[in-house]
């Protein structure tokens, strides 16, 4: 090593307070390397306590399920409602009437 003297490592209640901070700062609208910098760490770790954060993962899953709804909703937009005949009778006319893809 350098010479430098390693850092104190977090205890839980210290990790979690950081994780706290991280995440409200990204949510004012921080970049990573600004934080990596208050934080003293390298934007990609700030980009990996982000992405553990339950508040980050949570909010992820909720985006994610957002965009299925909505893909669900276009999808069934898209598809135009099948005719069903009022009777079985109406059916069979429909049948007998279309024409024969089979020529005699």
């Amino acid at each position: 090593m350098d010479g430098e003297p390693k850092r104190p490592r977090l205890n839980i209640l210290q990790r979690a307070a950081r994780a706290k901070r991280i995440s409200d700062r990204l949510r004012e609208g921080w970049a990573y390397d600004e934080i990596a910098r208050e934080e003293r760490v390298s934007p990609e770790r700030i980009r990996q306590i982000a992405a553990g954060h339950p508040l980050a993962r949570e909010r992820l899953i909720a985006k994610l399920n957002a965009m299925a709804a909505a893909v669900a909703d276009e999808q069934e937009d898209s598809l135009e409602p099948a005719e069903q005949p009022a009777s079985p009778e109406e059916a069979t006319k429909k049948i007998f009437s279309a024409p024969s893809a089979i020529s005699p």
